[in-house]
């Protein structure tokens, strides 16, 4: 091939290069960078010109010399072609180019190229009589890099500058800054590489690599290295917004209308050079005081929506400011994958100063908390601070100012739960108590105060209403801590509007929901979109939990009617029916596009056999749909009176009585145990709804607990909610004694409580909660 055939192959490889790079581009935008099939194809095309336009000439290189020197020349050489060709390509696809990170990678080339040069170029004869002789020109050109290996970035970065104003005078604002940007990077190692070739070389230095050319090459890596750590300490550049126009150009501009603001937090971004966008506000760095928050109000009054730009020193910790009043004033609606974050927020009015704050802020504010108090033991909540009103797909910022009262080895955890008007949890979040400095609990000392800062996010979906945000204190080795014989305390209410964006999800709680797709309408205009049940085994007397989750497909959909049921044999054993969400949220309040999650729960009577149970759904007027299957286990049910020791009887009303017991032993070791059999008998007029656990103790007459054990009834497997009227259950419990110095007689109590709220249940003509046995216990040393 002649040399001008080669250099117009290389030329439309470029341009091939360029319009497949700009398709591609324009068909996946909206995948964030770095977009793989971009850089594949740009570096596939760039490799391909590299090796037409190098050929010649490196030819030419290794007829000129081929001893050790000379490859330690050409690596120089060959590597910088590389980079000009291998980088070039990227000029559309990387927002701006780092000193620091072209040394790298031009070091790492000349690692590679001098590697693979020192092993292959023996195998590599060019003195092959059927290869013609280099020519004359591909000499010169060895020769002209030989003695200028930066010329390549030169003539690239001449190129490059002489292509801004042209980019300039079309508008095209972005381009020219791109372009300028990796002109000025170019000639940034032009000039290194030149300063390098003036440096005067003493000769003894030339006879060292002439005999030790590896050594010198290391060297040669080792001073780019260093020359790009040194750069990367003093150079500090900050991506422009512009990066996130050009990876999706129709982000910004399709989406900021008149009634909309775009907010920058730094000012190198410069966010006027953005086209079709007029409202801008730039927060200076001096604007730090919580007077900005009136500053806010002004600029934000009457927007819809917030485009809050960001980039900040710390990523990590972004303006505390801003982004305090924009949760408190705001429904965050989209975090876009892009290298700069953007958060947009959708305002609702009026515009308020922020109620709940992060550490950052609370600790200069007097009344930053509510004055609560709550003691835990171990660590009290001296304040908190709940967040009024959230809409339906964001977080409930929650603020409790802890107290630990006692160092601790183990770190202490809260768990933030939002329950629904039927206490129903609707979502749990988990997090370590920690001070502003990250530290958990097990490095505070006694006595010591910190304020924390939580978000509860609000699943996808969840209809508007009233919720409660509760708390509970644990260690995950010893379980939840208890306050006022509770483990769980409530510390404020939140009402959930209705998003105007409810399609959003910032917060990804689609992916921790597992709910199971469907995607089927159901009703025109209603469709099933997803479901989950809480077990695909249930006992008789326990409730299925099912979730449904609606999306609307219209506006001013009729008022329609749900039904859910489980079906075992081709009978219906449980059903329900209704309007959405309890009856409170019909339907015809629905707008399109809005998803609802509903939740139903279905009561397993307790008399049901064992067997499979289908879970069907159905909406009036509408399709059926078989959801899924269920297993209910085979529960027998006795209902002689057992043989037991001892006779006692002892009504709890509602839920049956204790008829009798037996117990192993009279007598037991202070580090021994007691096997206790309860005998209890269902007699309630109508099924139980709670499911209660027992509780039996061994008490020393002061009232010491010497052993206690507390568990659903026959070990977890007859729920009390699954008992049929008339029926005997016998109930298995192990008391274990620690090694206490109490001797002597002891008593045993048996009861119930509601888990849920550690409230006992009462004793029929009786004052007490607690049914106290007959048989004295003697507890005798080990």
């Amino acid at each position: 091939m002649k040399t001008w055939q080669m250099h117009a192959l290389a030329f439309c490889v470029g341009l091939i290069t360029f319009f497949i790079s700009h398709f591609i581009d324009t068909l996946i935008r909206d995948i964030p960078p770095p977009n793989p099939a971009i850089f594949l194809v740009a570096y596939a095309m760039a490799g391909f010109a590299f090796a037409f336009l190098a050929h010649p000439v490196l030819r030419a290189r290794l007829t000129l010399e081929n001893d050790a020197t000379a490859r330690v020349k050409r690596s120089v050489y060959g590597s910088t072609l590389a980079m000009a060709f291998f980088l070039a390509p990227t000029l559309l696809l990387v927002p701006q180019i780092f000193p620091d990170w072209l040394l790298y990678f031009y070091a790492f080339m000349i690692a590679a190229d001098w590697l693979f040069w020192n092993l292959f170029s023996t195998s590599i004869t060019y003195s092959d009589p059927n290869h013609a002789p280099p020519s004359a020109r591909a000499t010169r050109i060895a020769a002209y890099f030989d003695s200028m290996p930066h010329a390549a970035f030169v003539i690239a970065a001449l190129f490059l500058l002489a292509l801004t104003p042209a980019y300039l005078l079309l508008n095209q604002l972005v381009a020219a800054e791109r372009i300028a940007n990796w002109a000025y990077g170019f000639l940034i190692l032009a000039v290194s590489i030149a300063v390098l070739q003036l440096i005067a070389i003493p000769e003894r230095v030339r006879e060292w690599n002439q005999h030790h050319p590896q050594l010198a090459m290391g060297f040669l890596i080792f001073l780019f290295s260093f020359v790009g750590a040194v750069l990367a300490d003093i150079v500090h550049t900050v991506p422009e917004v512009s990066f996130i126009v050009d990876v999706n150009p129709n982000y910004l501009a399709n989406r900021v209308v008149e009634k909309d603001i775009i907010i920058s937090d730094n000012p190198k971004l410069r966010l006027r050079t953005i086209p079709t966008v007029g409202s801008f506000l730039d927060l200076l760095p001096n604007q730090r005081g919580i007077t900005l928050w009136d500053d806010l109000s002004r600029s934000l009054q009457d927007k819809r929506r917030v485009f809050w730009v960001s980039a900040s020193a710390d990523a990590r910790e972004p303006h505390p400011l801003l982004s305090t009043f924009l949760k408190s004033n705001g429904c965050l609606d989209e975090i876009p994958e892009t290298v700069l974050p953007v958060r947009l927020y959708e305002m609702r009015a009026p515009l308020t100063r922020p109620r709940v704050l992060p550490p950052s802020l609370s600790q200069s504010v007097p009344d930053a908390f509510d004055p609560i108090q709550f003691d835990f033991g171990a660590i009290q909540i001296a304040g908190a601070r709940v967040e009024p009103r959230v809409c339906s797909h964001d977080a409930v910022a929650v603020a409790i100012r802890w107290k630990l009262m006692q160092a601790s080895d183990n770190p202490l955890k809260v768990s933030l739960r939002l329950l629904d008007d039927q206490k129903r949890q609707i979502q749990a979040n988990d997090f370590f108590i920690e001070d502003i400095a990250k530290r958990k609990t097990d490095e505070w000392g006694a006595n010591t105060q910190n304020d924390s800062y939580y978000l509860v996010s609000v699943p996808l979906g969840t209809p508007p209403g009233n919720y409660a945000i509760v708390a509970s204190v644990y260690t995950e080795s010893a379980g939840r801590l208890r306050v006022a014989n509770r483990d769980t305390i409530t510390l404020g209410n939140v009402e959930v509007y209705r998003a105007e964006m409810d399609q959003a999800d910032p917060y990804k709680t689609d992916q921790e929901a597992a709910l199971v797709n469907v995607r089927a309408d159901a009703r025109t205009g209603l469709r099933l979109n997803a479901y989950g049940i809480s077990d695909s085994t249930i006992l008789p007397g326990e409730n299925l939990r099912l979730t449904l989750r609606w999306r609307a497909q219209l506006d001013s959909l009729p008022a329609f009617q749900i039904q859910t049921r489980l079906v075992q044999a081709n009978r219906v054993i449980a059903q329900a029916r209704g309007a959405p969400v309890d009856n409170h949220y019909p339907t015809n309040l629905w707008h399109s596009g809005e998803f609802v999650n509903d939740i139903w729960d279905l009561r397993v009577p307790p008399e049901t056999s064992g067997g499979k149970a289908r879970v069907e759904v159905e909406v009036e007027g509408g399709k059926t749909f078989y959801l899924a299957d269920v297993n209910i286990p085979d529960i027998p049910h006795s209902f002689q009176s057992p043989a037991m020791k001892i006779s006692q009887r002892a009504t709890f009303e509602g839920i049956g009585e204790l008829s009798g017991y037996d117990l192993d032993r009279t007598q037991v070791a202070a580090n021994g145990g007691l096997a206790l059999t309860l005998y209890w008998r269902a007699n309630a007029p109508k099924t139980i709804d709670k499911d209660y656990t027992v509780f039996a103790q061994l008490l020393a007459p002061d009232g010491q607990v010497l052993a206690q054990s507390d568990s659903t009834p026959a070990k977890t497997s007859r729920p009390t909610r699954g008992w049929v009227n008339g029926e005997y259950i016998a109930d298995q419990h192990t008391l274990a004694l620690s090694d206490s110095p109490f001797r002597g007689d002891a008593t045993l109590i048996v009861g119930l409580y509601d888990p849920q709220t550690l409230e006992r249940a009462p004793v029929k003509d009786t004052i007490n909660n607690f049914v106290k046995l007959p048989t004295i216990v003697r507890v005798t040393a080990p």
